[in-house]
């Protein structure tokens, strides 16, 4: 996983946390989707510079 995907994915699970409970669904539901697409982009935009790598679990691309 590299750094830019592993960013994303705090800062959706933080908001996830925090969107919970304050038990606001739709903004939760909204937050999920916007921080899919991001790493969508993310990972061709990684493909694209030539630095992709496949989730292996091994080190950073």
């Amino acid at each position: 996983m590299t750094r830019v995907r592993r960013a994303i994915l705090m800062i959706e699970i933080q908001s996830a946390v925090a969107l919970a409970a304050r038990g606001d669904w739709l903004a939760l539901r909204l937050g999920t989707f916007c921080t899919w697409w991001a790493g969508s982009a993310a990972r061709r935009l990684e493909k694209l510079s030539g630095k992709h790598t496949e989730n292996t679990g091994g080190e950073d691309g």
